[in-house]
């Protein structure tokens, strides 16, 4: 019985010690992510937001509001991300519908190193 009661204690440490040394995954540190959003007609767009929205529950979500000139600069998890454009109705009148909302039509990647050149096209 003590051999048993001794073999149960020993297994119960080491399933101990075993799961308390597993750490989680650590999430990638965010890259600079630079670039310009252009309308259809290739005139930057402004006075609106991008979302940039996660593919991956490692990924955070970033909203950037766009400078006069389209430009933004963000720093983003690796990965992939989908895009939306929210603002005003005024703002948005130039904007094809179809980038209003989440699409996975619409994705990029950002890989580990950034990207300080990122061009988002809007088309008709």
């Amino acid at each position: 019985m003590t051999t048993r009661f001794a073999s149960l204690i020993g297994l119960s440490i080491a399933l101990f010690v075993g799961c308390s040394n597993s750490a989680p995954p650590q999430r990638a540190e965010p890259v600079d992510v630079e670039g310009v959003v252009q309308l259809p007609n290739e005139q930057p767009l402004k006075d609106v937001t991008v979302n940039f929205l996660p593919t991956s529950p490692s990924q955070v979500q970033v909203g950037t509001a766009l400078k006069s000139d389209g430009k933004f600069a963000v720093q983003l998890i690796p990965g992939k991300y989908t895009y939306s454009i929210e603002g005003s109705a005024a703002a948005l009148k130039k904007v094809p519908t179809k980038y209003l909302s989440n699409d996975p039509v619409h994705t990029f990647e950002v890989p580990s190193g950034g990207n300080p050149n990122l061009t988002i096209k809007l088309t008709n």
